[in-house]
């Protein structure tokens, strides 16, 4: 896995976390250990992800999603830089 990967990751399972959210689609550890192992292509997540993302979201509530769609900017921004980076080399 690169670093380009792990951006990859964390963009696309903040995504689908953000998307349940606003369904209004329970978050449960379940289903944000099954959002983790799907972003990630399959790989078994880390248990203290699961644990303190399932927390984070439940204390968060409804401003979960306001965060979440917040944070997208960042990896889009690490994953251009990185891209452009490989470019000039």
């Amino acid at each position: 896995m690169t670093a380009a990967d792990g951006l990859g990751w964390l963009r696309t399972a903040t995504a689908d976390l953000a998307s349940l959210i606003e369904k209004g689609r329970p978050v449960n550890r379940g289903r944000v250990a099954q959002i983790l192992k799907t972003a990630s292509g399959g790989g078994a997540p880390v248990a203290g992800h699961i644990e303190v993302l399932s927390w984070a979201l439940s204390e968060l509530g409804d401003r979960a999603v306001e965060l979440l769609r917040g944070f997208l900017g960042a990896p889009d921004t690490a994953i251009r830089e990185h891209d452009a980076a490989k470019e000039e080399e």
